[in-house]
This record gives structure tokens, C-alpha cells and sequence, in this order.
């Protein structure tokens, strides 16, 4: 291999190994809104507390993949585990021995790996007590395609579930760049019709990542035509 092969072969790796990191703390940057609300509240020092939390969930993220064949998502959290660290020694508050470090107690290890498990596989029967949080959220990518959903609970934790899971967007690999809640504290009667009236306002079928039109045409039919009305205008 002569000089001018090695030397380009060094750049091109260097400039792939660039791109690699400006991808990872991309997608950290959106771990980290989807870990926010999930953050133990912190008087002092708030930003310490989510990084500090981030290193947590990305540490027991990491083990639950750890076994799957052909995954990326266990080298993308032990990646995050990494990035969080570093970004939490920089600021991380002072203790009597200097700088408090990340540690997980085991408790709360266990904890945090069954809250981990519910939000990845999540149970088909919703407890009675988080019905009242029953919402019709939005998500718009990188390129401005939408995706309606419903829930019966909290909107941040199906939020997580869909990029664990792949499910939404994600199957087709888009990254979310803004998450909103449409409408809160719907009627879980009124779910369905409001979710497919949402799918025809955004016309998500065809600009975003919705694959139906929901259960209630009627509803989808008013939202599309308010659409094409609105788009008309422009």
C-alpha cells in the first residue's frame, strides 16, 4: 500500500467516524427529550439530574437488547450510556469527595428495568386510574410528514415505545424532530372518531406514516376536506 492510499484511507475512515458521532448525538439529543419527563424532579442542579437519569435508562436499555441477534439498539444505548456520561462529569454537582459519580443501587436498577419493560411492551389492559389521560398526539419528522395516534396513557411514554419498537415512523427509519399533544383528556368513546378526523386534517395517509384512515371514515372524510379547504387558501 503506498503513502497516498494510506493516508487517504486514514481521512476516509476519520471523516466516517465524523458522521458516526454527529449521528449518535443526534439521536442522543432525542433520547434526552424522550427521557426529560421521565427525569426524578430536581430542585438543584435539573440538567445534572436528566443526564444523570439519561445514564440510567440507556444502561438498562443497553442489558435488555444485549441479546438480541443483529440489533443496533444495544450499541446505540451503551453509545448514549457513554455520551451521557461524559456530558454529566462536566457538570456534575460536588459532593464532599468531589464530584458526585453515577452509580445504580441495585433496587433501584430493578426498578427502573421493570419501568424500562412496560414502556417497551407495554400491557393491553390499561389500569383505570391513567384512563383520564386519554390523548390524541401528533409527530412530525425531519421532512415535515406527520403521524396521528391515540393513547390511554401518558403521551411521553408511547412516545418512547414507538422508537423503542420501531412502530409509527420509525418503521421506515424517520426520526421525530417535534412531538405535541392535538387534544387531552378525550372521551375514550370519542377516541376513535377523533384520531381519524386528526389523520384527514394532516392527510397523514399520504404525507406521513399512518397506514389507515382509522375506524371512522366519516370523521377522516370532514378532517381531509378541511384540509384541502385550508391548503386552497394558502
Amino acid at each position: 500500500m503506498g503513502i497516498r492510499t494510506f493516508i487517504d484511507n486514514w481521512k476516509k475512515k476519520r471523516a466516517e467516524r465524523a458522521i458516526e458521532r454527529k449521528r449518535l448525538n443526534d439521536l442522543f439529543e432525542k433520547f434526552l427529550i424522550e427521557t426529560r419527563p421521565l427525569t426524578p424532579k430536581a430542585s438543584k442542579y435539573p440538567e445534572a439530574a436528566l443526564l444523570r437519569h439519561a445514564w440510567k435508562r440507556a444502561a438498562i436499555l443497553a442489558y435488555l437488547f444485549k441479546d438480541i441477534p443483529n440489533s443496533e439498539k444495544d450499541y446505540l444505548y451503551k453509545n448514549f450510556a457513554e455520551i451521557a456520561a461524559k456530558k454529566y462529569y462536566r457538570i456534575a454537582p460536588e459532593g464532599a469527595y468531589g464530584k458526585i459519580p453515577l452509580k445504580i443501587a441495585r433496587d433501584v436498577a430493578s426498578k427502573l428495568l421493570e419501568k424500562e419493560k412496560e414502556l417497551l411492551f407495554p400491557q393491553k389492559i390499561v389500569p383505570a386510574r391513567s384512563r383520564e389521560l386519554a390523548c390524541i398526539y401528533l409527530g412530525i419528522d425531519d421532512h415535515g410528514r406527520y403521524y396521528v395516534g391515540q393513547t390511554l396513557d401518558a403521551p411521553e411514554f408511547r412516545w418512547v415505545q414507538h422508537r423503542a419498537n420501531n412502530t409509527g415512523p420509525f418503521k421506515k427509519g424517520a426520526t421525530y424532530v417535534e412531538w405535541k399533544v392535538l387534544e387531552r383528556n378525550v372521551d375514550q368513546s370519542d377516541l376513535n372518531r377523533k384520531e381519524s378526523y386528526y389523520i384527514g386534517l394532516y392527510n397523514s395517509v399520504t404525507n406521513g406514516y399512518n397506514d389507515t384512515r382509522g375506524n371512522d371514515l366519516v370523521a377522516y372524510e370532514k378532517g381531509l376536506s378541511e384540509n384541502r379547504t385550508k391548503a386552497t387558501k394558502m
